[in-house]
């Protein structure tokens, strides 16, 4: 006989018509508890293919990215430590090159890094008091003004920097304005005598090559608690501690966070220092080894970037899978508890259980 389901009171009305014995559903509770023995049974057979495609392509996206640090990170920001050592402030100090015009500096500076430096660090400094060494000395950071003062006793700053290291000569960093031999100098508040000279040297930066990696912390691994699993995206630098992971990486040679539309974490990258153009012939040839080592290097990184970026996409996807049945068995786990809590309350007498 073919009976409604669901009821307890006669064979006229029910949920549908299963040709099943109300007597084994026991009414609206016994539907409930059928979808709940119906959904409660599922297999995560494809959830394990995925897992272990996953696992697979992992392992080559590790190895890949260990190389990528090894023996191209490591050895080219090596390189760059040395060539901030070879230019530094001391360097300059004892082997100093000056120029008459800012084009000069700044000429000097492009030749000198070559591709070892952005040229976002450039910059021409000036150098006070250098005819008559050490000249005027002070103190990294110190504001150094110049200016007019007209016959009221008002005075007109034509002119600052900052000290760019301490010791002598002075050279002042972040110009503004044009310095001069006539009008007196005011050091960090002080007021002191016209510089006896001006010239002019290059400065710039020596900041490290990095992998900045796309990564999503709720599908690797998968977060079951999270709607989107593309929310709360970081952008870690490549390291040992990152390696495999992610989506997609991208690299960075002399990273700079220019705050012009990239993305911020880049400034994680660090800067090795300040490099001067110097006049040591011999630290400038090795600068230039070291320089072209550097692009060679640069070179070798392209192929195996590239790989991880195909194979990071190809991960995703399979990470993505994952997640799916993840969340999806967490929201089938919910409903059904929702399900079996209304199941109790239909059983409860106190309401005129059970239905």
């Amino acid at each position: 006989m073919t009976i409604a389901v669901g009821h307890t009171d006669d064979l006229t009305c029910g949920f549908g018509t299963f040709g099943l014995a109300n007597n084994y559903f026991g009414g609206v509770a016994g539907n409930l508890e059928a979808q709940i023995v119906a959904f409660g049974t599922y297999t995560n057979d494809s959830q394990q293919v995925y897992q272990g495609r996953y696992d697979a392509i992992l392992e080559p996206c590790e190895a890949i990215d260990d190389k990528i640090v090894a023996d191209y990170l490591v050895p080219i920001n090596t390189r760059k430590q040395t060539i901030q050592t070879l230019g530094q402030a001391s360097v300059w100090v004892a082997n100093p090159r000056t120029f008459l015009t800012k084009v000069g500096a700044s000429v000097a500076i492009e030749t000198t890094y070559q591709e070892s430096n952005t040229g976002n660090d450039n910059q021409v400094c000036t150098v006070v008091g250098i005819a008559s060494l050490p000249g005027f000395g002070g103190t990294a950071g110190v504001l150094v003004t110049q200016g007019t003062t007209d016959e009221d006793g008002e005075e007109t700053i034509t002119a600052s920097g900052n000290v760019s290291f301490t010791g002598s000569p002075m050279v002042l960093q972040d110009v503004t304005g044009a310095f001069n031999i006539i009008d007196p100098l005011t050091i960090g508040g002080v007021l002191s005598s016209p510089p006896s000279a001006i010239s002019y040297t290059g400065l710039t930066h020596i900041r490290e090559d990095v992998v900045m990696v796309t990564t999503f912390p709720s599908l690797e691994p998968p977060d079951d608690s999270v709607d989107n699993p593309y929310q709360g995206d970081t952008y870690p630098l490549l390291d040992a501690n990152t390696n495999g992971v992610g989506a997609a990486q991208t690299f960075f040679k002399n990273a700079i966070d220019t705050i012009a539309g990239g993305n911020p974490t880049i400034s994680y990258a660090q800067d090795y220092g300040k490099v001067y153009t110097t006049s040591s012939a011999t630290n400038n040839s090795q600068i230039d080894t070291l320089d072209s080592e550097i692009v060679t290097l640069r070179a070798g990184i392209s192929s195996y970037n590239d790989s991880a970026n195909v194979l990071k996409e190809i991960k995703t996807s399979y990470a993505i899978a994952i997640w799916s049945y993840e969340r999806g068995n967490k929201l089938n786990d919910e409903a059904l508890a929702k399900f079996q809590n209304a199941v109790n309350i239909l059983k409860d007498p106190s309401i005129g259980g059970p239905y």
